[in-house]
């Protein structure tokens, strides 16, 4: 599995903030995302995996849906995109309309779309600072965190 191949990351810029041991609230956003390739590689280079570690951590994420929802999370982007563009073009249909069920009917479809896409869009934008809901996950990216403490 080639780690190391992304171009986009090889700007000077971009490498700076892609130590995931530097992440802060602040700079989060800074920091490439929904690929499984990324916490492979950061999880090689922070702890010294071997190329069998390596497999058995993609095996891992896998088996916990985590590379699903990485990918999924790309099709959800890419989908919001298509709806804006859906969007746009129903928006600019109405305006050639005349009034009759046609019309009417559009445009519920249209409120029915930028319902849905702003209700993605919203979970899109939603923080990055957070592992998830439960007490531990919380627990874990505190700063307050001791070494080698045990999230349960």
């Amino acid at each position: 599995m080639q780690l190391d191949a992304d171009p986009r990351e090889r700007g000077a810029l971009m490498k700076h903030h892609q130590d995931p041991r530097k992440v802060a609230p602040e700079n989060v956003w800074q920091y490439w995302q929904n690929a499984c390739r990324l916490v492979l590689r950061d999880c090689r280079d922070l702890f010294g995996l071997n190329d069998a570690q390596v497999a058995d951590l993609a095996r891992v994420l896998i088996a916990r849906g985590i590379a699903k929802w990485l990918r999924a999370r790309k099709t959800i982007i890419r989908t919001k995109d298509r709806w804006k563009r859906e969007i746009t073009t129903a928006q600019e249909q109405l305006r050639g309309m005349s009034e009759g069920p046609q019309k009417q009917r559009l445009r519920g479809e249209l409120a029915a779309l930028i319902r849905c896409r702003e209700d993605v869009r919203a979970i899109c934008h939603s923080e990055r600072w957070t592992l998830g809901a439960d007490e531990a996950d919380e627990i874990a990216m505190s700063s307050t965190m001791a070494a080698g403490s045990v999230v349960r």
